[in-house]
């Protein structure tokens, strides 16, 4: 009867470790931010990141990763500022 309890005790364990993981990890791929360009050009994005070199890196929602000046850029608005 222990092995058996030490059994559920373990799938229990481990099917609640990977939904704890699927939602952290859809959380995190969230393609929830727009990138507007000065010329009106829209990009949707998951993240930005911009550096002391002038240049904003963008990673698009197929997860193509992006470099643009910031002096091209309007606004970088999210989702949830809306």
């Amino acid at each position: 009867m222990r092995n058996f309890e030490i059994i559920i005790l373990s799938v229990t364990t481990i099917v609640l470790s990977l939904v704890i993981v699927f939602f952290i990890n859809k959380e995190q791929n969230k393609c929830d931010t727009t990138v507007v360009l000065d010329d009106g050009t829209e990009l949707r994005c998951k993240d930005t990141y911009t550096a002391n070199g002038g240049l904003t890196n963008i990673k698009t929602c197929d997860d193509e990763n992006i470099s643009i000046p910031l002096n091209r850029i309007k606004i970088i608005k999210h989702d949830k500022d809306e």
